[in-house]
C-alpha cells in the first residue's frame, strides 16, 4: 500500500528503551500500527488499552509479590529483640 515514514524515537526514549527491556519500542510500534489513515478507530484503541492495563496489572502484581518476599527474608533475617 503507502509506504509510512519511519518517525524518529526521541532521544529520551533511546536512552531508556534498553534500560527498560525495550518494553518502549515495543508499544511504540504497536501504537504506529493503530493508525489507520491518521485515524484511530476507538474499538481498536480500547482494545489496545485493554491489553495495556493487563500487562500492568500483571507487572504489579509480581513487584508487590516480590516487596513482600523481600520483607518476610528480612523479618526473618533480622528478627526484634523483644
Amino acid at each position: 500500500m503507502y509506504d509510512k515514514p519511519e518517525r524518529e524515537r526521541s532521544i529520551l526514549i533511546t536512552l531508556l528503551s534498553p534500560l527498560l527491556f525495550l518494553a518502549p519500542e515495543v508499544h511504540l510500534r504497536e501504537m504506529e500500527e493503530l493508525w489507520t489513515d491518521s485515524i484511530i478507530l476507538q474499538r481498536v484503541w480500547k482494545s489496545f488499552m485493554d491489553k495495556l492495563l493487563g500487562e500492568w496489572d500483571e507487572i504489579i502484581l509480581w513487584v508487590m509479590f516480590h516487596v513482600v518476599l523481600s520483607l518476610e527474608f528480612l523479618r526473618l533475617m533480622y528478627p526484634s529483640r523483644q
